[in-house]
């Protein structure tokens, strides 16, 4: 087992320089500093970001064998980089969002508020797949999977029911923008909490997803302040407004931390880590 993860380290390492690589030498060789500054630094920002949650959750949270190892730490770095720059291509695929073409040569706003929300939403997830005790880097993948596997599936839903993405890319939109980055990061949140815990079998994992259910009023919420911004947007034919975004935005977040610090059950122990 060993053996695989020098492999996968060097692997998922690979994957880490490419990533970081292609993300800066893209914003220095498309950066125009009268007018997309804010996006370049946004965007400049995020690697540290993603590094940083990812860092305080192995060293404070993750398997007792991984905490206080140099090695396990640097391979699931490495592999939390690899994991966004896998479903960064998927946020293009599903979500039609490019942050090179969107956000760094046409300058939007409002993708590159739904663009953040999403990358940290995904880290979120990875960060909490790596909470608790488990066998191995593999329980990290099928929780951390089934979290994002439900998280697209939740927005492409309410995609479907609002149209929301075509706002963004599209139109423009930046107040729909601010709105969605505010539910992907909530839900990434919830899903965080729900990929989390220590392992016991897969079809357990699966089990422990439902006591994040409080996710689906949550969503429900949020499709009906979309439907009611869709309306608003189709009849005036104007963007929707930015302070009240903002604010529906920052509540959705709030609301989705306090569930799960007060609403969603602690992690279950498996007592079997207590004997390793």
């Amino acid at each position: 087992m060993y053996e695989l993860e020098i492999l996968l380290l060097v692997f998922w390492g690979s994957l880490t320089v490419v990533f970081i690589y292609n993300w800066y030498r893209y914003l220095f060789r498309l950066f125009k500093p009268k007018r997309k500054t804010i996006n370049n630094l946004v965007l400049g920002l995020l690697p540290i970001l993603i590094l940083t949650i990812n860092l305080i959750t192995l060293k404070n949270l993750a398997s007792f064998d991984v905490v206080n190892d140099g090695f396990y730490i640097t391979f699931y770095v490495f592999m939390g980089f690899a994991w966004i720059y896998l479903f960064n291509k998927l946020i293009f695929y599903f979500y039609d969002i490019s942050w090179i073409d969107d956000i760094i040569t046409n300058g939007n706003y409002a993708a590159l508020s739904a663009y953040v929300g999403a990358i940290l939403g995904l880290t979120l997830i990875y960060a909490g797949a790596n909470i608790g005790d488990g066998p191995g880097f593999w329980c990290v993948i099928v929780a951390g999977g089934i979290g994002v596997l439900l998280w697209f599936v939740l927005a492409l839903l309410i995609n479907k029911c609002t149209g929301i993405l075509e706002r963004i890319t599209i139109s423009r939109d930046l107040g729909s923008g601010i709105r969605f980055g505010g539910y992907l990061l909530s839900t990434g949140v919830f899903l965080a909490r729900g990929s989390g815990g220590d392992w016991f079998n897969f079809w357990q994992t699966i089990i422990d997803f439902t006591d994040i259910w409080i996710i689906v009023p949550f969503c429900l919420i949020y499709l009906g302040i979309e439907l009611y911004y869709k309306k608003q947007f189709e009849n005036e034919n104007i963007p929707t407004d930015i302070t009240s975004s903002c604010l529906w935005a920052t509540l959705l977040i709030i609301l989705a931390i306090s569930a799960v610090l007060y609403v969603v059950p602690p992690f279950k122990e498996n007592p079997i880590y207590f004997l390793s």
